[in-house]
């Protein structure tokens, strides 16, 4: 089967952490049989060999000079709430050289089906070209593209116009983008959930690098690590692993926590570590490079993901952060977020705590600390679940069936 899958963010070299959900996505139709053609917006970054991948990648400009793309890569919402002033003026360029990237790959390709990820914008766009080539469509939703549709009227009209051309919407890890989306008027016939998917190839539990990383970060050998990874940003909740720190290293004293990424909420998450006086306990290197990323998840004996609803409604649901540290055999701890939880069953493979409840939260990581036992337990049957139903072959064979089925429906 030949496919557009449609984006305006990728990874664009192979240290980039930005969506890099999209390229397993990618990989995984690759290695079950497809020809993929990824079509994503230009950045003065992109810098991807062949060698990086098994699918063909093309880019498109919207602006020149080239300076002035700088839209998508996390540069869009100030702190994944607030479209930025630069928004308005670039997106409707976006739209309009996106739209004619799209028909014209389609076309030249023939293309037999469009997976367009984020409703907003690439959905838009790709509703047009489906209309105007007959091709299928089907869209991913992604959290904060449903978020807007939600807090502006013209994109919300925008959106249900997407979401009533494409032949399937999924959530992408989360059923609540989803339940949003048909809140915003959306056929609830059309909507679903499921997994991006991790490549348990490169995510497996190694000990290579491991030593070096310690090093790097002051660690020794007694010391258990506590980990948190992705942006600093309100909606990954880490606020609320820094407030467990105090009550579990005054119990705990060879805990140190290690909190991976970077963001607008760093500060604050600096300042909040000094008033419990937990400075000397706590990591914050910054963003990982993705192609070390596997080292960061193999030096955690926890790994913690804390995500939450933030306070304009904007959620992060099924981070893929907790899928990588699950593949590389990590005990987890997890909200327990609808998305969440079709990774993490409470007591199976890992320990479930209500959303913005430290109280439980700081119980479940104690729990953890103290037996080495449920941690190798968790450990075990995390690696096992990925490879069985969480790898992105599982993920390419289950969105091949849900292409099949579009493709043969009637126009």
């Amino acid at each position: 089967m030949r496919i557009c899958v449609f984006s305006h963010v990728f990874p664009r070299f192979k240290e980039d952490t930005e969506a890099a959900f999209m390229h397993g996505f990618c990989e995984g139709l690759q290695r079950v049989g497809n020809e993929v053609f990824l079509l994503t917006a230009y950045d003065e970054k992109f810098n991807r060999p062949s060698s990086l991948q098994s699918y063909h990648i093309e880019n498109y400009k919207y602006i020149w000079p080239k300076k002035f793309h700088v839209l998508g890569y996390s540069r869009s919402l100030q702190n994944d709430m607030k479209l930025k002033s630069n928004t308005y003026f670039l997106a409707p360029l976006l739209y309009f050289f996106s739209f004619i990237a799209l028909l014209r790959l389609v076309k030249r390709e023939k293309i037999e089906v469009i997976s367009a990820h984020w409703i907003l914008p690439n959905g838009f766009v790709a509703a047009w070209v489906s209309l105007l080539t007959g091709v299928p469509l089907q869209i991913n939703l992604c959290g904060s593209d449903v978020f807007v549709a939600g807090k502006y009227p013209i994109f919300k009209y925008m959106a249900l116009f997407a979401a009533k051309v494409a032949k399937k919407v999924i959530g992408g890890g989360s059923i609540h983008w989803a339940e949003d989306l048909i809140k915003l008027g959306a056929d609830p016939k059309k909507c679903s959930a499921s997994l991006y998917g991790v490549d348990t190839q490169v995510f497996k539990p190694s000990d290579k690098g491991v030593a070096e990383l310690k090093k790097q970060l002051s660690l020794n050998s007694k010391q258990l690590v506590v980990m948190g990874l992705g942006r600093l940003v309100e909606k990954k909740g880490f606020v609320y692993l820094i407030r467990t720190m105090k009550s579990i290293i005054k119990k705990h004293k060879n805990v140190v926590y290690v909190l991976i990424g970077d963001g607008d909420q760093r500060k604050e998450l600096e300042a909040l570590a000094k008033a419990q006086k937990m400075t000397e306990n706590l990591r914050m290197p910054g963003y990982a490079p993705r192609d070390k990323a596997p080292i960061y998840y193999n030096l955690a004996d926890i790994f913690v993901a804390t995500s939450t609803r933030d306070h304009s409604g904007n959620l992060d649901d099924q981070p893929l952060s907790l899928l990588e540290a699950m593949s590389c055999g990590k005990p987890v701890v997890a909200t327990g977020l609808a998305g969440i939880k079709t990774m993490v069953t409470d007591g199976v493979n890992g320990l479930v705590f209500a959303d913005k409840n430290v109280a439980q939260l700081t119980k479940n990581i104690d729990q953890l600390v103290a037996s080495s036992v449920l941690r190798q337990k968790f450990a075990k049957t995390n690696r096992k679940l990925c490879l069985d139903k969480f790898s992105i072959e599982g993920i390419g064979r289950y969105y091949t069936k849900v292409f099949q089925e579009i493709i043969n429906k009637p126009q």
